[in-house]
């Protein structure tokens, strides 16, 4: 590892978004999907006095405080107003997307939204989609109605789409035990990525050159005797606070 003096600061630009203010009652987030932090989506079942919510999960009912930080999602067929970065989406929420291969990252979702006579696929952190938040107003029967027909038929395709990467998964795995056994080369794996379908996977051994500039604080009445009272601890301690100015280049590469 090369280190040399120097410290590089990235700067974080943060975009303001107007709230939408739609008044709630209690009654109100009854029925709704509502997302738990590290627990799930569950139904919303009961709200307390105290503005907990009773949200049922799995056939269990379980308490959820306020300063939990729950989301309630909106109900397919209301207008919504979505931030997207420096702008915003507006639509009909028709519902969640399942996620299909895996978690977006933790505490983003992907819904879809009805923008004119487009499906969106909106994806956003979680906390950003309370209905509390972004529902401007009441659904509208026609359109509502609409929407919530466009979910139910969204939802039948989700559940084919993921019967089929099933079938393709097993069928991948399948072909590939088959390709190990009889000593096939790589002329196997060409043929499953032409058709769309996960060949083989190997481990390997990378090989990476690591370099990183710090900035170390000696006290020394001059450069040399600051550069010789520098020791290796607060070299390494200054790595490990600034790991994001860290680069690399990899040297080698071998199959295991």
């Amino acid at each position: 590892m090369s280190v040399d003096v120097e410290v590089q600061v990235a700067e974080a630009v943060v975009v303001a978004v107007p709230e939408v203010s739609v008044p709630f009652s209690p009654g109100g987030v009854v029925g709704r999907e509502v997302w738990v932090p590290e627990v799930g989506v569950g139904s919303v079942a009961e709200v307390s006095p105290s503005g907990g919510l009773g949200v049922r999960l799995g056939g269990r009912l379980l308490a959820v405080e306020e300063s939990a930080g729950a989301v309630v999602f909106p109900r397919a067929g209301e207008p919504v107003v979505l931030p997207r970065g420096s702008g915003t989406v507006r639509g009909l929420w028709v519902g969640l997307v399942p996620a299909l291969e895996g978690p977006v990252r933790a505490g983003w979702v992907s819904v879809r939204v009805l923008v004119g006579a487009q499906v969106v696929v909106h994806t956003a952190a979680v906390a950003e989609l309370d209905a509390r938040r972004v529902v401007t107003g009441p659904a509208d029967r026609g359109t509502g109605d609409a929407a919530v027909a466009l979910g139910q038929v969204c939802a039948m395709l989700d559940a084919g789409r993921g019967e089929h990467e099933a079938w393709k998964a097993g069928l991948s795995a399948a072909a590939c035990e088959r390709a190990d056994d009889h000593g096939w080369c790589g002329e196997f794996d060409e043929f499953m990525a032409g058709w769309g379908l996960s060949g083989r996977s190997h481990w390997f051994d990378v090989e990476v050159a690591v370099s990183v500039r710090v900035t170390v604080a000696v006290e020394a009445s001059n450069a040399q005797d600051a550069e010789e009272a520098m020791s290796r601890g607060q070299v390494l301690a200054a790595v490990r606070d600034n790991l994001d100015g860290l680069d690399y280049e990899v040297t080698d590469v071998e199959q295991t």
